[in-house]
């Protein structure tokens, strides 16, 4: 009778004329969905109780800390017969009342808190409508009331209208949605059951690879087993050696507290000594202590003798001061006043005497560093000079030398040569090394010029160059080469 079912039960009332209201046939569903946000994991289950739903109560569920649980088989709905007028202040008197419970085998149920719903809320809720009836639903999160906010709770509730109540409509409308009910039910159960079949499915595979997870943990387990082990013999190895090395170590603990035990031994002896130097150090000291206070007696005589002398000194200091008053004291004050007076003026020209004389000092050293760095310029320009003369020297000596070579004629060399090797020694050096050897700095000798001969003899050209050789000062008339011009000039004036 879907085709003549009409929603004047859900309209606003246009007139205030009493109208003979229609009793409809109603349906209050409730479901106890989800539960969420409790801080421990617990077994819980709600349970209710309210004049249009009856009794209830869910089955029990483990909840998850800080997630959303599922409560499965939570639905219960409940049929009547009321007028608008007898439904609205019906679900308006009394709220909904929900109880969330602990379930704990080993102790008494225990209650987590309450949830209290305003059905009035449910009939604000908008209308949907079905080809069989007109519903509202009024789908919530309600908190927990206990000691303080548990969590929340999830609640769905159903109100249908199911048209005019009449006998025989009603109850084929009531068969047919039982039946549907009850399939929906077979249909869930089926659903459910192909569900838990993959979560089955799912849990098996999840076993296979948690199995081959572990063994492959095993084998890791093994590899670091024998890791371990191989770690324990080398520990062990180690252990030993250093068990060996404790032993030497403690052997040398022994030998080492012997030593001790006789360096203490040594010391108690010494300390005996000691106390022994003390004792007569002690005694010495008492000796002396009364010698010192005989002493000290001795000194005390002797200072009030003193003391008495002062007494007399100051009695007669008192009576020359008496006496300077005279004129003649007076006389010499004056002349020490006048004494002093021109030792201040001495002094005043001592000081200006030292500050000249440290002036004269200042410049003193002042003049003298002048002259040292005036010395140090003149010996670096005289070395200059004296490197420059040098060079000048050596370069006389090898012209010299060019034309000492040239004059000799080659037989005369290649004879006197001959004559030089019969005559030299071993110790002396040989006649080439004659002319490598050094020429002092002679001015003199080569700043002569050769005279020239007039007679051109052979004698005298050899005599002239062997006064050379000896004014230089590098030879001596014993040298061979200066006997050897001796003799070719003693031939020659034969």
């Amino acid at each position: 009778m879907a085709d003549e079912y009409s929603d004047d039960f859900e309209q606003e009332e246009t007139s205030k004329e009493e109208v003979v209201e229609e009793e409809h046939h109603l349906r209050l569903s409730l479901e106890v969905h989800s539960i969420k946000d409790l801080q421990e994991p617990l077994c819980m289950y709600v349970k209710y109780n309210y004049p249009l739903l009856g009794n209830g109560k869910t089955q029990s569920f483990q909840v998850t800390r800080n997630s959303e649980t599922r409560i499965e088989n939570s639905f219960q709905a409940h049929e009547f017969g009321m007028t608008k007028s007898q439904l609205y202040p019906t679900l308006n008197s009394k709220p909904l009342v929900l109880e969330v419970w602990n379930a704990d085998k080993y102790t008494k149920d225990t209650l987590v808190g309450q949830v209290s719903i305003n059905l009035n809320q449910l009939l604000c809720a908008p209308l949907k409508k079905t080809p069989q009836s007109v519903v509202r639903v009024l789908d919530t999160w309600a908190p927990i009331q206990g000691d303080n906010k548990v969590g929340q709770l999830r609640v769905v509730l159903y109100l249908e209208d199911l048209g005019p109540k009449t006998p025989g409509v009603a109850l084929a409308q009531q068969a047919n949605d039982y039946q549907a009910a009850w399939e929906l039910e077979l249909w869930r159960r089926a659903e459910e059951a192909k569900w838990q079949a993959t979560l089955k499915d799912r849990e098996q595979t999840h076993l296979a690879s948690m199995a081959k997870d572990w063994e492959m943990r095993e084998e890791e387990r093994e590899r670091q087993f024998q890791k371990a082990l191989t770690e324990v013999n080398q520990l062990e190895t180690r252990l030993r050696s250093k068990a060996h090395e404790l032993q030497k170590r403690e052997n040398k603990i022994v030998s080492l507290e012997e030593q001790l035990r006789q360096k203490m031994n040594e010391t108690g002896h010494q300390l005996s000594l000691k106390e022994e130097e003390i004792q007569l150090l002690k005694s010495r000291f008492n000796e002396h202590k009364n010698t010192m206070t005989k002493e000290n007696k001795i000194l005390q005589n002797k200072l009030s003798q003193a003391r008495e002398e002062l007494s007399k000194a100051e009695e007669e200091l008192y009576r020359i001061r008496r006496e300077q008053d005279t004129p003649a004291v007076q006389n010499l004050r004056n002349e020490l006043q006048t004494k002093h007076m021109e030792n201040l003026e001495f002094s005043r020209q001592l000081e200006q005497m030292t500050a000249a004389k440290d002036t004269f000092k200042q410049q003193c050293e002042k003049l003298k560093s002048e002259l040292v760095r005036v010395l140090r310029a003149h010996e670096e320009e005289r070395k200059n000079w004296e490197a420059k003369e040098r060079e000048e020297l050596q370069r006389i000596k090898l012209q010299y030398e060019s034309s000492l070579y040239q004059q000799y004629e080659s037989s005369q060399i290649t004879q006197l040569k001959e004559t030089l090797t019969k005559m030299q020694k071993p110790s002396e050096p040989p006649v080439p090394n004659i002319i490598n050897k050094p020429i002092p700095q002679n001015p003199h000798f080569f700043t002569q010029k050769k005279e020239e001969n007039p007679q051109g003899s052979e004698a005298s050209r050899i005599k002239q160059e062997r006064d050379n050789l000896i004014s230089s000062g590098i030879y001596t008339e014993d040298d061979a080469l200066i006997q050897e011009l001796d003799r070719q000039i003693a031939a020659l004036a034969c």
